[in-house]
């Protein structure tokens, strides 16, 4: 096979791989999407729309389905949006000035709460908005729910977490005037992680760079993780490694050398006992969850049991673990835990 030659690429969109690209078509998701689209259509018909509660695992489209929702209602309507992240604007106040800067007004600094709220009434008017908040169940209160829905009449919450149990934690006073309707996202089958990715690789791949078995290993790998993004990720990385070798096609090998690397960059970045958590699963395989706790609390970790499962949680976010209910066990909810992929 011939090498590429130095300035040729395999990339023919490489940007259609980064984590915030929203194509514009999204396989599998059509049933969700509808669904929204029934609670944000009173807002473009001058109604008060209904609030919406999207929850679902790490990785499986929720994020990029409402992204896809907000960018065609800029297009096809005069309703406002904002899409707030809640783990980088973590406060009331940071939510709402971020939500104001998205809607034109910059000079929220010296303002305080009530005012900035104000000022997205204003810009607001009687347009209507919908308000994204992305990791809602990472702000550090929920004021600005309260705030949101006493204040703004038009008004669509499109709340996304990976946490279902989020809102009944929601002070009551908050869950009495939202009443959201819930959208679960479910995980992805085999076939269509493989629809989907391999729609990804074609945006951003020139024809013929990939093998049929370099292609399938990411498939399989992101099916394994239940997260979607994996697979993108690994289709850009496992592309980069084929440049490195000057290949004109992507081989499992480069695929392999990829996952590795983005192995080794995840568990890198892992608190001490999420380390711990990790490596009793390497040690035991796959174990029932209270098994896997024994031996972490023999490998030196010392958290609580609660903590225990919100880190197994957060190791599953990442696709480092993945877990099954059994429907044995203590009320049937037995937990088996296993390496991801």
């Amino acid at each position: 096979m011939s090498l590429l030659m130095q300035g040729e690429t395999l990339f023919s969109f490489i940007d259609s791989l980064d984590p915030d690209f929203v194509p514009r078509v999204l396989p599998h998701r059509e049933g969700q999407q509808e669904a929204i689209a029934d609670c944000i259509r009173p807002l473009i018909n001058g109604y008060r729309g209904r609030h919406v509660l999207v929850t679902g695992k790490a990785g499986i489209g929720k994020t990029a389905t409402v992204q896809r929702m907000l960018a065609d209602l800029r297009e096809e309507s005069a309703v406002a949006s904002v899409f707030v992240n809640c783990w980088k604007k973590n406060s009331s106040f940071r939510i709402l000035s971020e939500a104001c800067h998205q809607l034109g007004y910059q000079f929220t600094h010296n303002l305080g709460t009530d005012e900035v709220l104000y000022k997205i009434k204003k810009l607001v008017g009687d347009k209507g908005i919908v308000f994204a908040l992305d990791e809602v169940d990472k702000a550090q209160d929920d004021d600005f729910l309260y705030y949101l829905a006493e204040e703004i009449p038009r008004l669509v919450l499109v709340m996304i977490t990976n946490d279902r149990t989020w809102f009944s934690r929601v002070d009551q006073r908050i869950r009495s005037r939202i009443i959201p309707e819930e959208i679960e996202f479910p995980p992805y089958s085999l076939e269509e992680m493989r629809d989907i990715l391999a729609l990804r690789r074609d945006y951003a791949f020139y024809d013929g760079t990939w093998s049929e078995d370099a292609f399938e290993m990411v498939v399989k790998k992101a099916h394994a993780a239940k997260d979607v993004r994996l697979g993108i990720l690994l289709l850009r990385e496992s592309g980069l490694e084929a440049e490195k070798d000057a290949s004109r096609k992507v081989l499992p090998e480069h695929v392999t050398r990829a996952s590795g690397r983005l192995l080794a960059h995840a568990e890198a970045g892992l608190d001490e006992d999420e380390k711990l958590i990790l490596q009793a699963v390497k040690e035991l395989g796959q174990e029932v969850s209270g098994k896997v706790y024994e031996k972490y609390v023999a490998l030196g970790g010392r958290k609580s049991h609660r903590t225990f499962e919100r880190k197994v949680n957060s190791l599953e976010e990442k696709g480092l673990l993945k877990t099954k209910k059994t429907g044995k066990g203590f009320r049937g909810q037995s937990t088996v835990i296993s390496l991801s992929g």
